[in-house]
């Protein structure tokens, strides 16, 4: 099968001169290619633009169509790179925006220091803008340069010399509906002079870098990084031991003992009686969010993979990898409402959709051990001699200015609870009668 696509018209400017008009209504681009480009380079570089599977499409040469712009037969093949470049003008294009030759002078007259032509050239492709920005930065790196970023978004990045009559400068403009950013504007030659700079160049960024050392490392990994300055559960002790940890060692070991037993105690107990598949706190997650999900309306892909609609944002749940194109089922594991909307359509259970680590199995096989306290009493302890004499001083260190922290860090299940709202709020009872809206202390019922 065989499709002809029109994607604009040639339309002559008497100022400009001939010029194709884009068809952007039918989704028309411009491809920019050197003049020693093969076919096969056009036929790479307009499946990567469109997006177009190579198996599914046959892409052919076709000779050059009746609507294309007259030649001048008065510009012969012996033209000069000048007159090239006053030829380039006329179809449009500023003077600064002329791909930089390498020379002795430019335009103006001014000596030029050097020129980067071999660095990026005015059409190519980069695949994101991370790498573009890795390969100018490496570039000013190595040829002892800077620049300044004049303006940076999601469709655009334009860069120029840091000093003000150097004309250097990279225009990249990202591409509707695709990562990839190509190069509008390339000024190569550097007219700026040596002596006129007040630093070493520009150094690359830390990404960058990583970017390039990052494969002679082993242990890193796409995901979430790992929380250097603390955990959670060292943030919990912290919290809870927020007056014993002014005692001196012994009476805090003994705090840390007394409270980890009845903290076993307690949960072991708790989790003996409780009969529910997951523990208590999950089971009160996973009600609130069948709850919010009730009106989500569910389209299978596979076996495995859902497209929940209903939510503020679509969502594509992957109940066999327990993925979620919201995020939150891959953070804590804990189905959220796309997915557990998903799993009640085929007839899973949450319960089945949730980790190990929130069942109640695992709960009570967490706290079966026991915390014995020490048979021994203190006075009769045989503590040797070297050890009874050492002089143990703490490490030198310097402490920082302003008063230490007592409260732990938020946690990002803290983050995600706030960020839900308000919660209910726990209801407190009487610890005399056991009824609600009053305490101990007004407590006036007859037992």
């Amino acid at each position: 099968m065989h499709i002809y696509a029109s994607c604009g018209l040639w339309k002559f400017d008497p100022l400009k001169g001939w010029g194709f008009a884009v068809d952007k209504n039918k989704r028309g681009r411009v491809l920019y290619m050197e003049l020693t480009s093969s076919f096969e380079d056009l036929r790479r570089m307009a499946f990567e633009d469109f997006g177009i599977d190579q198996n599914l499409v046959e892409l052919e040469e076709q000779g050059e169509p009746s609507s294309f712009p007259p030649r001048d037969d008065s510009v012969s093949s012996s033209e000069s790179s000048k007159d090239v470049e006053d030829n380039s003008n006329s179809n449009g294009y500023e003077e600064d925006e002329v791909l930089a030759i390498k020379a002795k002078e430019d335009d103006s007259g001014k000596s030029v220091r050097f020129s980067l032509v071999d660095v990026v050239k005015r059409g190519e492709m980069f695949q994101n803008k991370t790498m573009l920005k890795a390969t100018l930065e490496i570039s000013a790196m190595k040829h002892n340069f800077d620049y300044k970023v004049v303006k940076s978004d999601r469709k655009l990045w334009y860069i120029r010399c840091k000093y003000n009559p150097c004309k250097w400068s990279v225009r990249a403009e990202g591409l509707s509906g695709s990562t990839y950013f190509n190069i509008k504007k390339y000024v190569a030659n550097h007219t700026c002079a040596a002596s006129s700079m007040n630093n070493g160049g520009r150094t690359a960024s830390a990404k960058t870098i990583g970017g390039l050392i990052m494969h002679s490392y082993d242990g890193v990994k796409e995901g979430f990084r790992y929380d250097i300055r603390t955990t959670n559960p060292a943030e919990l002790i912290n919290s809870a031991l927020r007056t014993p940890r002014e005692y001196p060692v012994i009476p805090l070991l003994d705090s840390i003992r007394e409270m980890l037993a009845r903290w076993f105690f307690e949960r072991r107990t708790r989790s003996k009686k409780h009969t529910k598949p997951l523990t208590i706190a999950i089971e009160k997650k996973i009600d609130r969010r069948i709850n919010k999900g009730k009106t989500f309306l569910v389209q299978p892909v596979d076996e495995y993979r859902f497209l929940v609609r209903g939510d503020t944002i679509d969502c594509l749940v992957d109940l066999d990898r327990r993925t979620c194109s919201c995020g939150k089922y891959d953070l804590l594991k804990i189905p959220c409402r796309h997915a557990i909307k998903a799993g009640l359509t085929i007839g899973r259970a949450s319960s089945s959709l949730t980790d190990d680590m929130y069942t109640t199995s695992t709960w009570t096989t967490a706290y079966q051990e026991t915390i014995n306290p020490i048979g021994v009493p203190e006075d009769s302890w045989v503590v040797p001699d070297d050890v009874r004499n050492a002089n143990v001083e703490p490490p030198e260190s310097r402490r920082g200015a302003g008063r230490r922290r007592k409260r732990r860090y938020k946690t990002v299940e803290d983050k995600l609870r706030s960020s839900q709202g308000a919660q209910e709020k726990k209801r407190h009872r009487c610890s005399r009668c056991s009824e609600e809206n009053h305490n101990r202390a007004t407590c006036d019922r007859v037992i």
